[in-house]
Parts: C-alpha cells; sequence; structure tokens
C-alpha cells in the first residue's frame, strides 16, 4: 500500500524488526501498538526457547544481542539488560524474567 502511494519499489524496515515482530503487524501509519514487557517477554522466551532448540545449549550466549533488544526502551531497561546478559542457558533466561515480571 505504501510503495503504491508514494510510488516506490521497496521498503525496509530494518533494525525497527529487532526485539520487536510487531513492525509487522498490519497498522495504519503511524500508529503503533505500545510494546509492554508484559507483551515483549513472553515473545523472548518464545524465540530463547526456538533459539535452544536449533542451535543448543552450548551456543546460548549469542542470544544475548536478541534480549537488549526485547528489553529497549522499558523503565529501567539498563538494569534489566545488565541482569539479562548474564545469563548463560535457557534456564537462567526463565528465572531472571521470572524475577523481572
Amino acid at each position: 500500500e505504501k510503495c503504491q502511494r508514494y510510488s516506490c519499489d521497496g521498503a525496509l524496515i530494518g533494525r525497527a524488526a529487532l526485539g520487536n515482530p510487531w513492525s509487522f503487524e498490519k497498522m495504519s501509519f503511524p500508529r503503533r501498538r505500545e510494546s509492554t514487557p508484559s507483551r515483549r517477554l513472553p515473545v523472548m522466551l518464545r524465540h530463547a526457547r526456538y533459539f535452544d532448540k536449533v542451535r543448543g545449549d552450548t551456543r546460548f550466549v549469542a542470544f544475548r544481542k536478541h534480549i537488549g533488544w526485547y528489553v529497549k526502551g522499558f523503565d529501567r531497561s539498563k538494569e534489566k539488560r545488565l541482569e539479562l546478559m548474564t545469563v548463560r542457558s535457557l534456564k537462567d533466561l526463565e528465572n531472571s524474567v521470572m524475577n523481572i515480571s
């Protein structure tokens, strides 16, 4: 719709989608639904479980970059990121999220 309206060939979402899969929801521009911790954290855990299933526990540390994106912009997000960025496994992440919620 936007490409037709503005006569462009395509559009890029880029970093807007990192930690924010709701970027793909069909909504009228510029209205955006607020992504609250209660909405983002369960999705982050689902993503983490899939990551763990595919990549395995030995590679879980690589998931930390996604954690930062999921908590970006929340109140006290710095503190949350610091706590969550120490996780080494899916179990660590699940326990940390339970302490935050």
